[in-house]
């Protein structure tokens, strides 16, 4: 096949629809799907565009995105584990970055790259006759690499003799707005992402959308979740600083990650406790929140009896913990002083939930839940008695699953 882009501009059309984009809410796959599609029915002979983003993220170390010719788009996200596949050590991309170029190409009509790239082979194999990969670096081009901050583009042709010189022009031309275009987007979805991660995406989303200012907030009705692990102090000093860390993020995994794998918004992480909730709105109302944060709270349970099993088996002492719940209005919005606010509940139905995970350890309970939850839930509860909770006006009747 060979190239029938005519015009002495055929690029220009692509270049504003992709620099259009920039002033529009849009995904990566429409944008890359729409950049693809746009330079084939300009006339451009493209038969695979492969756009490597890099991303903020715990796990994932970047995320790939492969349109290909009557195929369409795929995406890919890599880990940060280190394991790289043999395909990755022997590739164009990973030579570009060891090497520290900027600009590829092998003309696979020619033979280039054959002998040295599996994935050449691959691509010769789908129909490629010319490969033209470019990094594009974002911030100071020095320690771009260095810092992992740009985009790898890659241009495959599918014509006769490869890219036309004016062809690898326009798409030098096009590949610099659209990794405008990207990096806009990156920022975008890196905070979206931070916030998330440490507001959670409710807080998150009000944060972004302009309440931040000390004082913005609304009253909620939700079911408010603590929960605590016991003797976190001894098992620090007896531990030591890394094995503890490890041992409460396992505690955070099994009782935060029930009440986030329930839908819950976690909203602060206290020392060795966390503070969530279940709105009710979000759940369809009072009786869903609370059946919502039992099921999570009964799942963070199993969780820890596994993990403790886990422990004896390993002649470790197993782990204590406890889970509060009570349902109730908080005010649900920023504190703290104007430079440095933290958007999170307060009020009595807090501090309430507060002081009935703390009776946990006392009357040997794992879920303790208000009366008041009780009667929103019903079914069958084992009743504990009547409490004098600290900073609390009036006895509360508390409850723990039968």
């Amino acid at each position: 096949m060979s190239s029938t882009a005519k015009h002495p501009d055929a690029i220009r059309p692509v270049i504003d629809w992709v620099l259009a984009q920039a002033l529009r809410d849009f995904r990566f796959e429409g944008l890359f799907t729409g950049t693809a599609e746009r330079l084939v029915a300009a006339g451009y002979p493209l038969l695979r565009l492969h756009v490597t983003i890099r991303v903020l993220h715990p796990i994932y170390a970047g995320t790939a995105f492969t349109w290909v010719r009557n195929r369409g788009l795929e995406l890919d996200a890599f880990e940060r584990s280190g394991n790289s596949s043999d395909m990755w050590l022997r590739s164009p991309l990973r030579y570009m970055l060891e090497n520290r170029i900027d600009h590829f190409r092998l003309r696979i009509h020619k033979g280039e790259g054959l002998d040295d790239y599996p994935f050449i082979q691959d691509m010769k194999a789908q129909g490629a006759t010319d490969y033209l990969a470019m990094l594009t670096p974002f911030g100071d081009p020095a320690t771009a690499i260095e810092r992992e901050d740009g985009t790898i583009i890659s241009w495959a042709s599918q014509a006769a003799g490869g890219w036309t010189d004016q062809e690898v022009s326009d798409i030098c031309r096009l590949q610099s707005r659209l990794a405008v275009v990207v990096r806009l987007a990156m920022q975008q979805t890196l905070a979206q992402d931070v916030v998330a991660a440490y507001l959670g995406p409710d807080a998150g989303r009000r944060v972004l959308a302009g309440q931040i200012q000390r004082g913005d907030g609304e009253d909620i009705d939700a079911v408010i979740w603590f929960s605590d692990l016991r003797s976190s102090t001894r098992l620090a000093e007896s531990l030591g600083k890394e094995a503890f860390l490890a041992l409460l993020n396992h505690f955070f995994e099994y009782t935060a990650g029930a009440a986030q794998a329930a839908n819950g918004e976690i909203l602060d992480y206290i020392g060795d406790s966390v503070l969530a909730i279940f709105p009710f709105e979000k759940f369809g109302g009072p009786a869903k929140s609370c059946l919502a944060a039992l099921a999570a709270a009964s799942q963070a349970a199993a969780g820890m009896a596994e993990f403790n099993r886990q422990r004896q088996a390993d002649d470790e002492e197993p782990l204590g913990f406890g889970i509060g719940l009570h349902p109730g209005t908080a005010m649900f919005g920023n504190t703290g002083i104007p430079h440095r606010l933290k958007f999170t509940v307060v009020g009595r139905a807090v501090n309430e939930a507060a002081r009935i995970t703390d009776k946990c350890r006392d009357l040997d309970e794992e879920i303790v839940v208000s009366e008041k939850f009780r009667d929103i839930t019903g079914g069958d509860w084992r009743p504990l008695g009547k409490f004098d909770l600290r900073n609390v006006n009036k006895p509360m009747a508390l409850f723990a699953p039968d």
